[in-house]
């Protein structure tokens, strides 16, 4: 997928430990700034997967900034250098995030499949750095996920054309006719971010010590009926270890329960994304 030109602005922020990086969009004048959003992506994508879609319609941060939210986006590592996210620890990339979150300010933080499950982890830990929570088909892990195999600690997770399609690609509302545009944008990533994603580990596990922290920041789980990597099953788990009640596309906001995984960037992303910004406008 190609970004929209335009929106994303090129200057670096910053880099945490040499693990995280972190761009914006042009900073909103102060009198319409609703306040700052943080998007953190999945485990085989990057911050693109944000910018548009792989028919190239608007993606997510860009409705989200034309809605008035200074907007950041933060990749796990630097592109072209997948070598680098072998020996990469999910637990040093949730302190990026922490860092990064000092740096900026206080953000809602808006984070898909792993990223969601990273911010699951960064709420717990600064919650109040955290305004509010949107979890986006995060990564279910309170059990091991038996259909997803461990990770070979000596090699990258990489996805082939035929798992991506079956799993990431399988619902009614993706754009099938855009795959291969699609696939292009999947990347490979490391073995300890992968087992921490599917259970195998604790990582990234519900703290339940820390269950309060779900009652005082605001938190929106959303889920799509078709998602066969964060399943519906699954994801009731982790919505039981949180103590809060999931939103369900179809079920509860009157969109289709066509959507899977992806539904980020599924057609009708663009709804779903408005209506995302029409909740945080009314917490």
């Amino acid at each position: 997928m190609t970004s929209q030109v335009g929106y994303a602005a090129d200057s670096v922020l910053g880099k945490s430990s040499a693990l995280v990086r972190c761009r914006r969009f042009p900073i909103q004048p102060a009198e319409k700034s609703l306040g700052r959003v943080l998007f953190v992506h999945g485990g085989a994508h990057t911050s693109e997967c944000w910018t548009t879609t792989p028919d190239g319609r608007k993606g997510f941060a860009p409705i989200f900034h034309g809605a008035g939210w200074d907007t950041y986006l933060v990749d796990f590592f630097d592109i072209g250098q997948p070598d680098d996210a072998l020996g990469r620890k999910t637990a040093d990339i949730i302190d990026s995030l922490v860092e990064l979150l000092a740096l900026i300010g206080p953000a809602v933080v808006v984070g898909h499949s792993l990223g969601g499950a990273l911010t699951r982890k960064v709420t717990e830990r600064v919650p109040d750095l955290v305004t509010a929570a949107v979890l986006l088909a995060p990564a279910a892990c309170e059990s091991v996920n038996a259909d997803a195999p461990a990770a070979d600690p000596t090699q990258l997770v990489r996805l082939t054309p035929e798992i991506v399609r079956a799993r990431f690609a399988n619902s009614a509302k993706f754009p099938v006719s855009h795959f291969d545009i699609y696939l292009e944008s999947v990347v490979a990533y490391g073995p300890d971010m992968r087992d921490a994603a599917i259970g195998v580990t604790d990582v990234l596990k519900v703290d339940r010590q820390r269950s309060t922290v779900w009652q005082t920041v605001p938190t929106l789980l959303l889920l799509a009926e078709q998602d066969l990597i964060s399943t519906p099953h699954r994801s009731l788990e982790a919505a039981a270890a949180m103590g809060i009640s999931p939103v369900f596309l179809g079920r509860d906001w009157d969109l289709s329960s066509e959507h899977g995984h992806m539904y980020i960037i599924e057609n009708g992303s663009e709804r779903i994304a408005g209506m995302v910004v029409d909740w945080l406008e009314h917490i």
